[in-house]
């Protein structure tokens, strides 16, 4: 019950977004960089991939595929915005 609603498992089901962003990774970037090695989340072009969010059409298809119910496009923006403080403050 903890993990209802905002927590990613990962399994790749909403993928691929028609915008392009890395569904799996974004939903999830507030804990990557935390619970394994940061340096490959820091990169520019991760970075740069992470923004594609910011481009969401709100079209659903990644909320109308996840078995667990989630709200990815509001978490994915949630998200971005865990990742631009941890950046901000180990970059």
């Amino acid at each position: 019950m903890e993990l209802a609603g905002t927590f990613c498992r990962g399994r790749g089901c909403r993928q691929p977004c028609p915008a392009g962003i890395p569904i799996g990774t974004a939903a999830r970037i507030s804990l990557l960089p935390t619970r394994s090695p940061s340096k490959q989340y820091m990169t520019n072009e991760f970075k740069a991939r992470l923004e594609r969010i910011n481009n969401c059409t709100h079209c659903n298809h990644c909320k109308n595929h996840c078995p667990y119910g989630l709200d990815t496009p509001n978490l994915r923006k949630y998200m971005l915005g865990e990742y631009h403080q941890f950046y901000a403050e180990h970059a």
